[in-house]
């Protein structure tokens, strides 16, 4: 009997995780289409308010986000 309340959590637990999603991009110049990098990202959404710095690349990413709307916005380095 254990093993049915287990599963139970389980299965209740997946589709949370289904909708989970990430925001990711780069960060570059447009006049010369250089890699900006320590480039402060911050995401303001339904669920979530984070803030990420870009890599050496200007890369950036959020990971595991609620589904929902977000606003991404960019402050100089």
């Amino acid at each position: 009997m254990r093993f049915r309340p287990l599963m139970l959590l389980v299965l209740l637990l997946l589709p949370s995780s289904a909708w989970a999603g990430d925001i990711y991009g780069t960060v570059r110049l447009t006049e010369t289409d250089q890699l900006v990098p320590n480039v402060l990202i911050s995401l303001q959404g339904p669920d979530a308010s984070r803030s990420v710095r870009t890599d050496l690349f200007g890369v950036f990413e959020f990971e595991d986000l609620p589904a929902g709307n977000y606003e991404v916005s960019i402050a100089g380095h």
